[in-house]
């Protein structure tokens, strides 16, 4: 029992450790939201944002996985799947709100200001590709 116990520590670790080197080197959609694996996608994301520390930290992660909403709603929209478009769109939104937030809270005016402008020209984006909101 104790070993395994020290596999999962470790496999946990390695998760944290490995995974937000990973995901900062390129940003795609990934696994997409017709894909069984989602969940578990959705799920370490939320986790590696409880796990970042700092305002600036987190308002940078928050857009990165906004950008990865965008991405995703891209291909559901080539597979003309409305409901999933709706949800990458939400969860667009959903981390849109948390990075303005989170960089409101850091009072540094030339953050906010590049959050925000990064922010309303991703929103352009989807505007143009018919994302809508």
């Amino acid at each position: 029992m104790k070993k395994h116990l020290k596999i999962f520590a470790l496999v946990v670790l390695l998760v944290f450790l490995i995974a937000p080197r990973v995901s900062e080197a390129a940003v795609g959609a990934g696994v997409t939201l017709d894909s069984f694996m989602y969940f578990m996608d959705s799920f370490f994301e939320r986790i590696g944002l409880a796990f970042t520390f700092g305002s600036e930290a987190k308002a940078r992660k928050a857009m990165s996985y906004a950008e990865e909403r965008i991405l995703e709603a891209a291909e559901m929209t080539a597979k003309n799947d409305s409901n999933a478009v709706k949800k990458a769109v939400d969860g667009y939104k959903k981390n849109i709100d948390i990075a303005v937030s989170k960089a409101e809270a850091t009072n540094n005016e030339e953050f906010l200001g590049t959050i925000s402008e990064d922010a309303y020209r991703r929103q352009e984006a989807q505007r143009y590709f018919g994302f809508g909101f």
